[in-house]
């Protein structure tokens, strides 16, 4: 009597066995090329997004730095005309703190940007890891109704 459903008792052949193991590394080869490919995808759209980002940078960094150098124009200019060494001290003394605070709020706004993109690249990959996180438990059992044990031999 046929039927569709696999006996466990019944003997295959190693051409079945060769099939079928040949049938799961295509499945498997397919479902890591679709895999790679959406990390690559992904990986894409991350890069793009830190492109924008460090363009976005880039240029507040290009605008702080004119401003930088226009306030250091405007305040030396005023120094040099009007101020004694006593003020000339003073005021290289607050360009300096500014600079400081300039670079202090620089700092932590590319920071900010960085934890932001870090943490949003890293949810993006939880889905990917979450989606595979029982795949060595289903692997084992494949292996195990693929891959009897083998016997011992007997000495």
């Amino acid at each position: 009597m046929a039927t569709d459903t696999h006996d466990m008792d019944e003997h295959i052949t190693r051409r079945e066995l060769r099939e079928t193991t040949t049938e799961l590394r295509l499945e498997i080869d397919a479902s890591a090329r679709r895999v790679m490919a959406h990390v690559d995808s992904e990986l894409a759209k991350d890069r793009a997004v830190m492109n924008l980002f460090a363009k976005r940078v880039d240029s507040e960094f290009a605008t702080q730095r004119a401003a930088m150098h226009d306030l250091a124009d405007r305040t030396i200019a005023h120094v040099t005309a009007n101020v004694t060494a006593n003020v000339t001290a003073n005021v290289t003394s607050t360009i300096a703190e500014s600079a400081a605070a300039i670079m202090a709020h620089l700092s932590s706004e590319i920071a900010r940007h960085t934890t932001a993109a870090n943490e949003q690249h890293r949810t993006e990959l939880s889905v990917i890891d979450d989606q595979y996180k029982d795949l060595p438990p289903r692997v084992a059992r494949l292996e195990q109704a693929v891959f009897p044990p083998k016997r011992q031999k007997r000495r």
